[in-house]
Parts: structure tokens; C-alpha cells; sequence
């Protein structure tokens, strides 16, 4: 698993400014005194478990590449256990009993609801082309 951190300038600091540590479900990355200032990424929960023994850091132009071995070969469908709860909260669930189209429409106010500004744009055109259609279709 690997995370890009970007942070301009990084590559000018001395090597001992910058340290990770890893445990089986953490890591923190502290870059020190990068103009003035110090960064600190923490991770408290991986989605996974890591060899930290395994675990490294490179350090490139304005990023700094953090490696993580995994303990396992499956990917990862998201870095944090955090970020894998809440997609599975926003998954819409599935009733067998429901009628179709109610499926449907809860469906695509979920799409509206997550979506960027461009989908929103798209679903609120198709709505109103729709209603547009109905209207017509009726007179």
C-alpha cells in the first residue's frame, strides 16, 4: 500500500526531519520544520493489518512516498476502517418486497446527494426533461 503526502520542498530537508512509525494498524508520518512549519499525518486505523518491520519511506520531489507492507496480498478497497464503515452506511439497501421504480428513485437521490457539482447538473437536466416530456405527453 502505498501513500504519495505531498508537501512542496520536502526533498531540501535533511533526512533525520522526517520519521514514520508504524504498528500493525497505524502509522504516523512527521516531516519537521519544512518552512517553519511541522506536519504530521496520523493514521490510527488501516483497513487492514501491515508488517511495520516491512514499512518505509522514500522521499521524492514535493512528496514524500510513504510504503506500507500489507499482511495480506488482498487489495484494499479503502486505507482506513473509517472510510470502509462509512461508504457501507451510504450503500443503499435492497429490499426484495419493494417496488422497482421506489428502488430506482431512492437510488438516484442517492447519486444526487453524493454527486459532484457536474452530476447534479445532469440529474436535475434529465428530471426536468422527463417532466417536460409528461407534461406534453398528457396535453
Amino acid at each position: 500500500m502505498k501513500l504519495y503526502v505531498t508537501l512542496k520542498g520536502v526533498q531540501s530537508l535533511p533526512k533525520d526531519q522526517i520519521t514514520t512509525q508504524f504498528t500493525k494498524r497505524t502509522i504516523r508520518l512527521t516531516v519537521n520544520d519544512l518552512d517553519g512549519k511541522n506536519h504530521e499525518l496520523y493514521i490510527s486505523k488501516l483497513f487492514e493489518d501491515i508488517q511495520p518491520s516491512e514499512s518505509f519511506f522514500k522521499i521524492k520531489t514535493d512528496t514524500v512516498l510513504v510504503m506500507m507492507r500489507k499482511d495480506n496480498s488482498k487489495t484494499w478497497s479503502h486505507v482506513t476502517q473509517r472510510e470502509h464503515k462509512e461508504k457501507e452506511a451510504k450503500k443503499p439497501k435492497v429490499d426484495e418486497n419493494a417496488d422497482p421504480n421506489d428502488s430506482l428513485m431512492t437510488m438516484m437521490k442517492q447519486m444526487y446527494e453524493d454527486g459532484d457539482d457536474e452530476m447534479k447538473k445532469t440529474i436535475a437536466k434529465a428530471w426536468s426533461e422527463n417532466r417536460n416530456k409528461q407534461s406534453k405527453d398528457t396535453e
